[in-house]
């Protein structure tokens, strides 16, 4: 029997999500409504760190209109890029990362008035986001602590659980999305170094940076031949690795011609002849495209359509949506849920719920 794949570890923990240390519902209750804490940000590697977010938005003038949807702002340089840094480049300890890189550089960004300007103010500063991506990320972000079930005494019922193909299948399906948009940039004439989609080296990267080792923890084959793809419309967009995440060169470098095996698989070449096959369809399908009259803008090149609806229809119901998030639950049905019989969230008004008024 082969060995047991590595348990993938998030970004913002120095351990698996297995081996993370469960919050009592009394503590955790008190961390959600105690507004002491809402200035801060908890990572699992138990150091909380002053979330730029919300210090930022307490001191801005609420008479200043807000971005549009679409518009660019500078945020702070997140926690997990400073960690890369510190644990791969310098194997530094969490707490030396935060007073050593972590600390000094959000302090000179507040000091620059960072958060929330335009780009165009502060053309040194690579760590931008649109405005309607960030209130987005900053919701979902908040809504976490309400629906992670390590909040909470006992794990709900509720987590949706994928198997290893479904696992694969996503990471297949987010991989062509990835292809998909950027097929649809370069056919714009905007994947170049001044495109008019500026976070461009830092969306690709994004995506890189989490996919590189997924072979190591079972997530492996066709589902992840996309990162090579990727690589090469980074390149080909002549994109700037100094203003992607660090450490982008060098994964850059390591996927370009990647192995979508883990290691232990590649013992009997099995993964190693399913990656030649693989670079030889592919190869055949960009001749293809190459002979080819120029691709329209109405094509798929990548079959985003055809993927995307056949993993929803085998998903069913469950594809998407508010299914599982419990803030938006009845509080029988959360009680019903849970495995103590009781609401996790009876402390918080209904009507907060409702209109995702999460520790604002």
């Amino acid at each position: 029997m082969p060995p047991a794949k590595r348990q993938k570890k998030t970004r913002n923990s120095d351990v698996s999500q297995a081996d993370s240390p469960k919050s009592g519902a009394d503590s955790s209750k008190t961390n959600m409504n105690d507004r002491e804490t809402l200035g801060e940000i908890s990572g699992n590697d138990g150091v909380n760190h002053q979330s730029p977010n919300q210090s930022e938005k307490d001191k801005s003038d609420d008479t200043k209109a807000d971005p549009k949807p679409h518009d660019y702002i500078c945020i702070h340089r997140p926690f997990f890029d400073a960690k890369n840094e510190g644990f791969r480049g310098k194997e530094m300890e969490t707490d030396d990362i935060v007073d050593e890189i972590y600390q000094p550089g959000f302090d000179a960004e507040k000091k620059r008035g960072i958060f929330k300007a335009p780009p165009s103010e502060h053309k040194d500063h690579k760590w931008i986001m649109m405005w309607d991506a960030f209130l987005k990320d900053d919701l979902l972000g908040r809504k976490a602590k309400y629906c992670d079930p390590d909040n909470f005494d006992a794990y709900q019922r509720i987590a949706e659980n994928d198997d290893a193909d479904g696992s694969k299948e996503l990471t297949g399906l987010l991989g062509c999305a990835l292809l998909t948009a950027l097929s649809a940039i370069d056919q714009a004439g905007e994947l170049k170094p001044d495109s008019r989609f500026l976070d461009l080296a830092l969306v690709i990267s994004e995506y890189l940076d989490a996919s590189h080792d997924l072979p190591d923890y079972g997530i492996e084959g066709e589902c992840v031949a996309w990162r090579k793809e990727a690589v090469v419309l980074f390149k080909k967009g002549k994109l700037d690795p100094k203003k992607a995440l660090w450490g982008t060169a060098g994964l850059l470098k390591k996927l370009e011609s990647p192995s979508n095996w883990s290691t232990d698989e590649m013992d009997d070449n099995s993964g190693e002849e399913e990656d030649k096959e693989n670079q030889k369809t592919s190869s055949g399908k960009k001749r293809k495209r190459e002979t080819q009259s120029k691709v329209k803008e109405e094509k798929d090149p990548w079959q985003w359509d055809k993927k995307f609806k056949a993993c929803k229809k085998k998903a069913g119901k469950t594809f998407g949506g508010e299914k599982y998030d419990i803030t938006k639950f009845t509080r029988a049905e959360r009680a019903r849920e849970a495995f103590d019989g009781k609401d996790p969230l009876a402390d918080l008004p209904i009507q907060a719920l409702k209109d995702n008024l999460l520790d604002c």
